[in-house]
């Protein structure tokens, strides 16, 4: 090194002494944030289980997506973002291989440009089963595989009393997406077998409770 470059190289690197810490390990930092959570309620379920995990008071950003009939919307205003859905189909009149095979709507593709258009760690909790949350957890999978966002799913398997067509749907959706590692599943009825004879008000507390610790894991792996 000749003499012109070692002055250089020590002036530089007094000026970097000079420059405050926070400038310094800005890069640092940045390189090693964490990307913000976005917890997604989809259908009653799910939105049951963002409410229950928002209520814990953890520092997050929610989304409610559900049927105006399902919560008060002034509420779920109250805890995040709400916004109403009302499917097109009806569940009654399709098989599970027809209604798990139905393509994105309009409504929903707009949906999803509103919710997911930010760089964060999304984690979808839903209900399968039934219309609104299978529907738009299909959907919301398949574009956020297409658009390579950071996400994560915790589902729950319908009760046995629930009836036989949301056993089909669930089921339907289970083999399309089984090989989804990003997919938890917890089923309802093992709330049954671990707690014993519960009312429905207690069984579903605990699904929340399951859901939201099970959440709480895939955050601090992010």
């Amino acid at each position: 090194m000749n003499r012109k470059e070692f002055l250089k190289n020590t002036a530089m690197a007094a000026g970097l002494l000079l420059l405050p810490p926070s400038i310094l390990f800005a890069k640092q930092k940045n390189e090693n944030a964490r990307k913000p959570i976005h917890f997604i309620g989809l259908g009653g379920a799910g939105c049951n289980a963002a409410m229950f995990i928002q209520n814990k008071m953890l520092s997050a950003k929610f989304t409610f997506i559900t049927e105006n009939k399902h919560h008060s919307k002034e509420r779920l205003m109250q805890l995040g973002t709400f916004i109403p859905y009302q499917s097109h189909l009806k569940l009654h009149e399709l098989n599970a291989k027809q209604f798990i095979e139905q393509g994105i709507s309009a409504t929903e593709l707009k949906i999803f440009n509103q919710v997911f258009n930010k760089d964060e760690t999304f984690i979808l909790l839903v209900g399968l089963g039934h219309t609104t949350g299978t529907l738009l957890c299909k959907n919301f999978i398949d574009l956020l595989n297409k658009t390579k966002q950071d996400f994560y799913v915790v589902a729950i398997f319908p009760f046995y009393f629930e009836g036989q067509k949301p056993q089909q749907i669930a089921n339907t959706f289970l083999h399309n997406y089984k090989h989804e590692s990003r997919l938890t599943i917890i089923q309802n009825e093992s709330v049954r077998k671990k707690f014993g004879d519960l009312t429905i008000d207690e069984a579903f507390k605990k699904i929340d409770e399951m859901m939201m610790n099970k959440a709480l894991e895939l955050v601090k792996k992010n």
